[in-house]
Protein backbone atom coordinates (compact mmCIF):
# COMPACT_ATOMS: atom_id res chain seq x y z
CA UNK A 1 0.00 0.00 0.00
CA UNK A 2 1.28 3.45 -0.89
CA UNK A 3 2.50 5.66 1.93
CA UNK A 4 0.28 8.71 2.47
CA UNK A 5 1.20 12.26 3.44
CA UNK A 6 -0.95 11.83 6.58
CA UNK A 7 1.25 8.90 7.69
CA UNK A 8 4.40 10.96 7.08
CA UNK A 9 2.93 13.85 9.10
CA UNK A 10 2.18 11.53 12.01
CA UNK A 11 5.66 9.99 11.83
CA UNK A 12 7.34 13.43 11.76
CA UNK A 13 5.03 15.01 14.34
CA UNK A 14 4.02 17.79 11.95
CA UNK A 15 0.81 18.97 10.34
CA UNK A 16 -0.46 17.52 7.07
CA UNK A 17 -0.36 20.93 5.27
CA UNK A 18 3.28 21.45 6.29
CA UNK A 19 4.32 18.03 5.02
CA UNK A 20 2.31 18.47 1.85
CA UNK A 21 3.93 21.80 0.99
CA UNK A 22 7.44 20.54 1.70
CA UNK A 23 6.94 17.49 -0.51
CA UNK A 24 5.28 19.53 -3.26
CA UNK A 25 7.97 22.06 -4.19
CA UNK A 26 7.41 24.64 -1.46
CA UNK A 27 10.20 23.30 0.74
CA UNK A 28 12.23 26.52 0.60
CA UNK A 29 9.51 28.29 2.61
CA UNK A 30 10.35 26.24 5.72
CA UNK A 31 13.31 25.96 8.06
CA UNK A 32 16.05 23.48 7.21
CA UNK A 33 15.32 21.46 10.37
CA UNK A 34 11.67 21.10 9.39
CA UNK A 35 12.51 20.06 5.85
CA UNK A 36 15.00 17.48 7.05
CA UNK A 37 12.48 16.05 9.53
CA UNK A 38 9.90 15.60 6.76
CA UNK A 39 12.39 14.11 4.29
CA UNK A 40 13.69 11.69 6.92
CA UNK A 41 10.15 10.57 7.77
CA UNK A 42 9.36 10.08 4.09
CA UNK A 43 12.56 8.06 3.66
CA UNK A 44 11.86 5.94 6.75
CA UNK A 45 8.41 5.06 5.44
CA UNK A 46 9.54 4.48 1.86
CA UNK A 47 7.44 7.29 0.41
CA UNK A 48 7.69 8.12 -3.28
CA UNK A 49 5.58 10.97 -4.70
CA UNK A 50 3.22 10.26 -7.59
CA UNK A 51 4.51 12.53 -10.35
CA UNK A 52 1.54 11.77 -12.60
CA UNK A 53 -0.98 12.82 -9.96
CA UNK A 54 1.08 15.92 -9.14
CA UNK A 55 1.24 16.92 -12.81
CA UNK A 56 -2.54 16.65 -13.12
CA UNK A 57 -3.01 18.87 -10.09
CA UNK A 58 -0.37 21.52 -10.82
CA UNK A 59 -0.44 21.32 -14.66
CA UNK A 60 3.36 21.11 -14.49
CA UNK A 61 5.70 18.17 -15.05
CA UNK A 62 8.43 19.56 -12.78
CA UNK A 63 10.83 18.44 -15.52
CA UNK A 64 13.21 20.26 -17.86
CA UNK A 65 14.22 18.90 -21.24
CA UNK A 66 17.77 19.05 -22.60
CA UNK A 67 18.03 18.64 -26.37
CA UNK A 68 21.40 17.48 -27.69
CA UNK A 69 22.43 17.72 -31.36
CA UNK A 70 22.14 14.59 -33.49
CA UNK A 71 25.89 14.78 -34.15
CA UNK A 72 27.79 14.72 -30.84
CA UNK A 73 30.65 16.68 -32.43
CA UNK A 74 28.31 19.68 -32.76
CA UNK A 75 27.78 19.88 -29.01
CA UNK A 76 29.65 22.63 -27.17
CA UNK A 77 28.04 21.96 -23.79
CA UNK A 78 30.92 20.93 -21.52
CA UNK A 79 30.73 18.21 -18.91
CA UNK A 80 31.19 20.97 -16.30
CA UNK A 81 27.99 22.67 -17.49
CA UNK A 82 26.10 19.37 -17.60
CA UNK A 83 27.16 18.52 -14.03
CA UNK A 84 26.23 22.02 -12.83
CA UNK A 85 22.85 21.66 -14.55
CA UNK A 86 22.15 18.38 -12.75
CA UNK A 87 23.18 19.88 -9.41
CA UNK A 88 20.97 22.94 -9.90
CA UNK A 89 17.99 20.80 -10.91
CA UNK A 90 18.49 18.63 -7.84
CA UNK A 91 18.54 21.75 -5.68
CA UNK A 92 15.30 22.87 -7.33
CA UNK A 93 13.77 19.39 -6.91
CA UNK A 94 13.31 19.01 -10.66
CA UNK A 95 14.40 16.25 -12.98
CA UNK A 96 15.99 16.23 -16.41
CA UNK A 97 14.71 14.60 -19.59
CA UNK A 98 17.32 14.32 -22.33
CA UNK A 99 16.86 13.75 -26.05
CA UNK A 100 18.63 14.08 -29.38
CA UNK A 101 17.58 16.41 -32.18
CA UNK A 102 17.32 13.36 -34.42
CA UNK A 103 18.01 12.65 -38.06
CA UNK A 104 15.91 13.34 -41.12
CA UNK A 105 13.84 10.57 -42.66
CA UNK A 106 11.09 10.09 -45.23
CA UNK A 107 7.56 10.22 -43.83
CA UNK A 108 4.92 8.73 -46.14
CA UNK A 109 2.13 10.25 -44.04
CA UNK A 110 3.30 13.85 -44.15
CA UNK A 111 -0.02 15.02 -45.66
CA UNK A 112 1.61 17.34 -48.15
CA UNK A 113 3.79 19.02 -45.55
CA UNK A 114 6.93 17.81 -47.29
CA UNK A 115 8.31 14.31 -47.61
CA UNK A 116 11.29 15.04 -45.37
CA UNK A 117 10.45 15.71 -41.73
CA UNK A 118 12.55 15.82 -38.63
CA UNK A 119 12.59 12.77 -36.41
CA UNK A 120 11.97 14.55 -33.14
CA UNK A 121 12.44 12.96 -29.71
CA UNK A 122 9.35 12.06 -27.69
CA UNK A 123 9.67 15.08 -25.38
CA UNK A 124 9.04 17.31 -28.42
CA UNK A 125 6.22 15.25 -29.88
CA UNK A 126 4.38 15.00 -26.54
CA UNK A 127 3.96 17.38 -23.62
CA UNK A 128 6.30 15.85 -21.05
CA UNK A 129 8.53 18.75 -19.92
CA UNK A 130 7.83 22.29 -18.73
CA UNK A 131 10.55 23.84 -20.87
CA UNK A 132 13.50 23.04 -23.06
CA UNK A 133 17.23 23.82 -22.98
CA UNK A 134 18.86 23.42 -26.38
CA UNK A 135 22.51 22.48 -26.59
CA UNK A 136 24.51 24.59 -29.02
CA UNK A 137 22.44 23.88 -32.10
CA UNK A 138 23.56 26.99 -33.96
CA UNK A 139 22.69 25.26 -37.22
CA UNK A 140 19.61 23.37 -36.01
CA UNK A 141 17.37 21.97 -38.77
CA UNK A 142 14.87 24.57 -39.92
CA UNK A 143 11.98 22.17 -39.32
CA UNK A 144 13.07 21.76 -35.70
CA UNK A 145 13.11 25.52 -35.14
CA UNK A 146 9.70 25.83 -36.81
CA UNK A 147 8.32 23.03 -34.65
CA UNK A 148 9.48 24.68 -31.44
CA UNK A 149 7.94 27.98 -32.55
CA UNK A 150 4.69 26.32 -33.67
CA UNK A 151 4.15 24.29 -30.50
CA UNK A 152 5.23 27.25 -28.34
CA UNK A 153 7.27 25.05 -26.05
CA UNK A 154 9.34 27.41 -23.84
CA UNK A 155 12.93 27.04 -25.03
CA UNK A 156 16.31 28.62 -24.26
CA UNK A 157 19.40 28.01 -26.42
CA UNK A 158 22.61 27.35 -24.50
CA UNK A 159 26.07 28.56 -25.50
CA UNK A 160 25.04 30.00 -28.85
CA UNK A 161 24.50 33.69 -29.59
CA UNK A 162 21.05 34.45 -30.97
CA UNK A 163 18.89 37.60 -31.06
CA UNK A 164 16.68 36.35 -28.20
CA UNK A 165 16.09 33.35 -25.93
CA UNK A 166 19.72 32.39 -25.37
CA UNK A 167 22.49 32.24 -22.76
CA UNK A 168 26.05 32.21 -24.07
CA UNK A 169 29.67 32.74 -23.07
CA UNK A 170 30.93 36.07 -24.43
CA UNK A 171 34.01 34.48 -25.99
CA UNK A 172 34.71 37.41 -28.30
CA UNK A 173 35.27 39.83 -25.41
CA UNK A 174 36.88 37.14 -23.26
CA UNK A 175 39.61 36.42 -25.81
CA UNK A 176 39.93 40.12 -26.60
CA UNK A 177 40.55 40.87 -22.90
CA UNK A 178 43.02 37.99 -22.64
CA UNK A 179 44.97 39.29 -25.64
CA UNK A 180 44.93 42.81 -24.20
CA UNK A 181 46.36 41.40 -20.98
CA UNK A 182 49.31 39.97 -22.92
CA UNK A 183 49.77 43.30 -24.71
CA UNK A 184 49.88 45.16 -21.39
CA UNK A 185 52.66 42.80 -20.29
CA UNK A 186 54.73 44.06 -23.23
CA UNK A 187 54.13 41.23 -25.70
CA UNK A 188 53.82 42.18 -29.36
CA UNK A 189 54.55 38.93 -31.16
CA UNK A 190 51.40 37.17 -29.96
CA UNK A 191 50.16 34.15 -31.89
CA UNK A 192 46.74 32.53 -31.69
CA UNK A 193 46.66 28.73 -31.76
CA UNK A 194 43.25 27.87 -33.18
CA UNK A 195 41.18 24.77 -32.59
CA UNK A 196 38.38 25.10 -35.14
CA UNK A 197 35.96 22.60 -33.57
CA UNK A 198 35.97 24.62 -30.33
CA UNK A 199 35.14 27.87 -32.11
CA UNK A 200 32.84 27.03 -35.04
CA UNK A 201 31.44 30.59 -35.23
CA UNK A 202 34.90 32.21 -35.06
CA UNK A 203 34.09 34.46 -32.07
CA UNK A 204 37.32 33.63 -30.21
CA UNK A 205 39.62 34.26 -33.15
CA UNK A 206 37.73 37.49 -33.94
CA UNK A 207 38.32 38.73 -30.39
CA UNK A 208 42.05 38.07 -30.71
CA UNK A 209 42.27 39.74 -34.12
CA UNK A 210 40.37 42.80 -32.90
CA UNK A 211 42.75 43.30 -29.96
CA UNK A 212 45.82 42.90 -32.16
CA UNK A 213 44.58 45.29 -34.85
CA UNK A 214 43.57 47.87 -32.21
CA UNK A 215 47.19 47.78 -31.02
CA UNK A 216 48.42 48.33 -34.58
CA UNK A 217 49.68 44.73 -34.88
CA UNK A 218 49.01 42.02 -37.43
CA UNK A 219 47.18 38.92 -36.16
CA UNK A 220 49.02 35.66 -36.60
CA UNK A 221 46.80 32.57 -36.44
CA UNK A 222 48.09 29.01 -36.58
CA UNK A 223 45.77 26.03 -37.05
CA UNK A 224 47.58 22.80 -36.15
CA UNK A 225 47.25 19.73 -38.30
CA UNK A 226 44.54 17.24 -37.43
CA UNK A 227 46.73 14.76 -35.58
CA UNK A 228 46.03 12.35 -32.73
CA UNK A 229 46.11 13.93 -29.30
CA UNK A 230 48.99 11.64 -28.27
CA UNK A 231 51.11 13.09 -31.10
CA UNK A 232 50.36 16.77 -30.52
CA UNK A 233 53.48 17.39 -28.43
CA UNK A 234 55.68 15.92 -31.21
CA UNK A 235 53.80 17.99 -33.78
CA UNK A 236 54.36 21.18 -31.80
CA UNK A 237 58.04 20.34 -31.28
CA UNK A 238 58.54 20.24 -35.04
CA UNK A 239 56.48 23.41 -35.46
CA UNK A 240 58.49 25.35 -32.84
CA UNK A 241 61.74 24.40 -34.56
CA UNK A 242 60.35 25.92 -37.76
CA UNK A 243 59.51 29.20 -35.97
CA UNK A 244 63.09 30.17 -35.22
CA UNK A 245 63.90 33.68 -36.36
CA UNK A 246 62.98 37.29 -35.66
CA UNK A 247 59.24 36.52 -35.70
CA UNK A 248 59.37 33.86 -32.98
CA UNK A 249 56.31 34.53 -30.77
CA UNK A 250 56.82 35.66 -27.17
CA UNK A 251 53.24 34.68 -26.27
CA UNK A 252 50.78 32.13 -27.63
CA UNK A 253 47.05 32.24 -26.89
CA UNK A 254 45.74 28.67 -27.14
CA UNK A 255 42.13 28.02 -28.03
CA UNK A 256 41.93 25.13 -25.54
CA UNK A 257 44.02 23.44 -22.84
CA UNK A 258 44.13 20.35 -25.09
CA UNK A 259 46.48 22.44 -27.22
CA UNK A 260 48.18 24.36 -24.41
CA UNK A 261 49.51 21.35 -22.48
CA UNK A 262 51.16 19.66 -25.51
CA UNK A 263 52.57 23.06 -26.48
CA UNK A 264 54.09 23.42 -23.01
CA UNK A 265 55.62 19.93 -23.26
CA UNK A 266 57.09 20.82 -26.65
CA UNK A 267 58.54 24.04 -25.21
CA UNK A 268 60.24 22.13 -22.38
CA UNK A 269 61.69 19.64 -24.84
CA UNK A 270 63.06 22.49 -26.93
CA UNK A 271 64.69 24.29 -24.01
CA UNK A 272 62.17 27.16 -24.08
CA UNK A 273 61.44 28.60 -20.66
CA UNK A 274 57.77 29.24 -19.82
CA UNK A 275 56.96 32.04 -19.16
CA UNK A 276 60.41 33.65 -19.43
CA UNK A 277 60.84 32.97 -23.15
CA UNK A 278 57.25 32.12 -24.03
CA UNK A 279 53.98 32.95 -22.29
CA UNK A 280 51.07 30.55 -22.78
CA UNK A 281 47.46 31.59 -22.17
CA UNK A 282 44.50 29.28 -22.77
CA UNK A 283 40.70 28.96 -22.54
CA UNK A 284 39.07 26.27 -20.45
CA UNK A 285 36.33 25.49 -17.94
CA UNK A 286 38.84 25.51 -15.08
CA UNK A 287 42.51 26.25 -14.55
CA UNK A 288 44.58 23.29 -15.71
CA UNK A 289 47.32 22.14 -13.34
CA UNK A 290 49.94 19.56 -14.25
CA UNK A 291 53.59 18.94 -15.06
CA UNK A 292 54.61 21.51 -12.45
CA UNK A 293 52.66 24.25 -14.22
CA UNK A 294 49.33 25.99 -13.68
CA UNK A 295 48.12 27.22 -17.05
CA UNK A 296 46.96 30.83 -16.96
CA UNK A 297 43.38 30.56 -18.17
CA UNK A 298 40.46 32.60 -19.40
CA UNK A 299 37.88 30.52 -17.56
CA UNK A 300 34.58 29.78 -19.26
CA UNK A 301 31.40 30.38 -17.21
CA UNK A 302 30.37 26.72 -17.28
CA UNK A 303 28.51 26.51 -13.97
CA UNK A 304 26.95 29.94 -14.46
CA UNK A 305 25.73 28.77 -17.87
CA UNK A 306 23.56 26.15 -16.17
CA UNK A 307 22.20 28.49 -13.49
CA UNK A 308 21.49 31.36 -15.89
CA UNK A 309 20.06 29.01 -18.49
CA UNK A 310 17.49 27.72 -16.01
CA UNK A 311 16.74 31.25 -14.79
CA UNK A 312 16.10 32.40 -18.38
CA UNK A 313 13.93 29.32 -18.95
CA UNK A 314 11.87 30.21 -15.86
CA UNK A 315 11.12 33.56 -17.52
CA UNK A 316 10.16 31.83 -20.76
CA UNK A 317 7.90 29.34 -18.98
CA UNK A 318 6.15 32.18 -17.15
CA UNK A 319 5.48 33.98 -20.45
CA UNK A 320 6.08 31.71 -23.48
CA UNK A 321 5.09 34.38 -26.01
CA UNK A 322 7.58 36.98 -24.74
CA UNK A 323 11.18 37.13 -25.96
CA UNK A 324 13.80 36.67 -23.27
CA UNK A 325 16.77 39.04 -23.82
CA UNK A 326 20.06 37.25 -24.52
CA UNK A 327 22.34 36.78 -21.53
CA UNK A 328 26.08 37.16 -22.22
CA UNK A 329 28.30 35.56 -19.58
CA UNK A 330 31.82 36.85 -19.03
CA UNK A 331 35.03 34.82 -19.05
CA UNK A 332 37.21 35.28 -15.95
CA UNK A 333 41.00 35.42 -15.92
CA UNK A 334 42.55 32.79 -13.62
CA UNK A 335 46.16 33.56 -12.70
CA UNK A 336 48.54 30.71 -13.32
CA UNK A 337 52.28 30.37 -13.83
CA UNK A 338 52.42 30.26 -17.63
CA UNK A 339 52.05 33.99 -18.36
CA UNK A 340 54.64 36.62 -17.51
CA UNK A 341 55.95 40.00 -18.67
CA UNK A 342 58.06 40.28 -21.79
CA UNK A 343 61.74 39.81 -21.04
CA UNK A 344 63.91 42.75 -22.04
CA UNK A 345 65.21 42.63 -24.68
CA UNK A 346 62.77 40.21 -26.30
CA UNK A 347 64.56 37.09 -27.56
CA UNK A 348 64.54 36.77 -31.34
CA UNK A 349 64.73 33.04 -31.25
CA UNK A 350 65.10 31.07 -28.00
CA UNK A 351 67.07 27.87 -28.36
CA UNK A 352 64.84 25.11 -29.72
CA UNK A 353 66.57 21.81 -29.21
CA UNK A 354 65.60 18.78 -31.17
CA UNK A 355 63.75 16.37 -28.91
CA UNK A 356 65.71 13.23 -28.07
CA UNK A 357 64.65 10.27 -30.12
CA UNK A 358 62.93 12.43 -32.78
Amino acid sequence: MAVTIKQIAQHAGLSVPTVSRILNNDAELFRVETREKVLKAALDLGYRPNSYRMALRTKKFNAIGLLFPADASESLLSCHTQCALLQELQRRNQHLVAGQAGTRHVDANSNGDGDEVAKFPKMLREWSVDGLLIDSLAAAPQRLQEWIARTRIPAIWLDVKRPVDCVYADEFNGVKEGTERLLKLGHRRIMYLDCVHRDPCGHRQAGYSTAMKSAGLSPHVFVPEDVERSRLADHFSEWLRGQRGPNFPTAIFCDDSELALPLYIAAIRGGISVPKDLSILTIHDEICVGLGLALSTMRLPSAEMAVQGLAALDEKIANPLADVPPRALQLVYEEGTSVGPLTSPAPNHPPVRKASGS
